[in-house]
C-alpha cells in the first residue's frame, strides 16, 4: 500500500522527467521488488535497448540505484536489479543534473568566443591529421 506522502512524491518526481524516463521510473516505482532492465522491457513492451539508456539516465540523476547483481534471464549473464532510492521515496528530492558527457563537462562562466572555437577546431584538425599520418606510416606486415 502506497501512502499519500509517497504518492505525492512520486507525482512530483514524474513531472520532472521526460515521457520515456517517466515510464521507466513508474515501472521501477510500481515494482514490489527490485526489477531488471529485461523485466522493465517486457512490462512496457519495448525492446531492451530502449529501456537501458533511460534507466542509465535515471541512475545518473539519482532517482534509482542498483539493489543487487544476480544471474538473470534470458541469457544467464550478470544482471543488475534496480530500486528507487530512499531519497526519492521520501520526497523533497533534488535530482542531480543530467550531463550528456558528465566526466568531460566543464562549467563555463562566459560563452565561447569565435576565436576560441576556431583555435579548438584547428587543434582537433591537427590531431586528426597526425593520427591519419601515423596510421599510413605503420607497416602492415612486419
Amino acid at each position: 500500500m502506497i501512502n499519500s506522502t509517497s504518492r505525492m512524491a512520486f507525482e512530483k518526481l514524474l513531472d520532472q522527467l521526460s515521457n520515456k524516463r517517466g515510464q521507466v521510473f513508474a515501472e521501477i516505482w510500481a515494482a514490489a521488488e527490485p526489477i531488471s532492465d529485461y523485466q522493465i522491457s517486457r512490462r512496457l513492451h519495448w525492446p531492451q535497448h530502449c529501456v537501458t539508456p533511460r534507466r542509465g539516465e535515471l541512475e545518473a540523476m539519482g532517482y534509482i540505484e542498483s539493489a543487487f547483481v544476480a544471474v538473470g534471464e534470458p541469457n544467464a549473464m550478470e544482471v543488475h536489479f534496480w530500486k528507487v532510492t530512499e531519497a526519492a521515496m521520501q520526497g523533497g528530492f533534488e535530482p542531480r543534473p543530467l550531463l550528456k558527457y558528465e566526466r568531460q563537462a566543464k562549467v563555463r562562466t562566459q560563452p565561447m568566443t569565435v576565436h576560441e572555437a576556431a583555435r579548438i577546431m584547428a587543434e582537433w584538425r591537427k590531431l586528426k591529421r597526425k593520427k591519419m599520418q601515423d596510421e599510413t606510416a605503420t607497416p602492415l606486415f612486419i
